[in-house]
């Protein structure tokens, strides 16, 4: 019953949100028939359609959007109305007969994609950026993937009424956080003291493992090796309490200059990386390497 996985969505049920895109991801990739394969991703239409944002933000990071790109880029650089005929083979085809669910799965693919970019062209939390949805339309086109100009499999007049709705929430959703929220101070406090001196600290490690390959001295690979695996290991917890800080309310007004940390700090460790692989690749102590 479509229209209970779709209440599901606008619940907000989580179990029942990942069940839906799991159970569409795996009639897509594994051997079922053709026709229930479109079933399937007829029902991943309808749930992207009811215009649930916490659905759509959960449907961006799954890897069922993987699974449609593959598809969206079968017979990629073709315009005709045959495109997509050959997308499955036996024995999810069974005959001539179930060719044509091959074209309507493939039509209705690139016209969800399409649909979804059109709908939710930017991010669904963060202010100024692509979504996914839009990225994924923008990058298919470079592609040569051809998008059909109209609607067929699904209905237009569907997409005009959820872009409808989405754009009346987001007005009363903005009214109310206008209303609710204090105005935030132009000039953000410093940084918690605590965080700041982990940040410094992070930074300080992973510069100066970087600098010992600039200066090995008597430090064979073996050692470095080691040091790199400790630091990039605390690296990867201290990250994750980045990311945390981030998303915290408290540190909002200071979110910039901690996403600019964490991009120093991705940035250096990713040096880190290039520079040991490397060395790794060459077989003989850093020091020789250096020289």
């Amino acid at each position: 019953n479509v229209g209970y996985f779709v209440e599901l969505v606008k619940k907000k049920d989580q179990a029942g949100v990942t069940f839906i895109c799991e159970e569409v991801n795996k009639y897509l990739t594994d051997k079922s028939e053709a026709m229930s394969k479109l079933h399937a991703l007829m029902l991943l239409r309808d749930c992207a359609l009811a215009g649930d944002v916490d659905f759509l933000s959960f449907l961006s990071r799954h890897k069922v959007m993987k699974t449609l790109r593959e598809f969206a880029l079968f017979d990629k650089g073709r315009t005709d109305e045959d495109r997509g005929k050959e997308l499955f083979k036996p024995p999810v085809i069974k005959g001539d007969k179930d060719k044509q669910y091959n074209s309507v799965i493939y039509r209705l693919n690139l016209e969800l994609i399409k649909a979804l970019s059109i709908l939710y062209p930017n991010d669904l939390i963060e202010k100024g950026v692509k979504s996914y949805f839009m990225t994924l339309y923008e990058e298919l086109s470079r592609e040569k993937v051809s998008f059909y100009p109209d609607y067929r499999v699904i209905a237009a007049k569907e997409v005009t009424k959820t872009k409808t709705m989405l754009e009346k929430t987001a007005t009363m959703m903005a009214s109310a956080q206008q209303q609710q929220q204090p105005p935030r101070a132009r000039t953000a406090a410093p940084l918690d003291k605590e965080l700041n001196n982990e940040i410094q600290g992070m930074k300080t490690q992973l510069t100066g493992l970087l600098d010992t390959f600039k200066n090995p001295g008597t430090a064979e690979l073996e050692v470095v090796q080691f040091l790199v695996g400790e630091v990039q290991e605390r690296n990867k917890t201290f990250q994750q309490k980045l990311e945390e800080a981030m998303l915290s309310e408290e540190n909002f007004p200071k979110r910039e200059e901690l996403l600019a940390h964490a991009l120093e700090i991705a940035e250096t460790n990713e040096k880190l990386n290039v520079k040991l692989k490397d060395v790794e690749t060459k077989k003989m102590p850093l020091q020789t390497y250096i020289k």
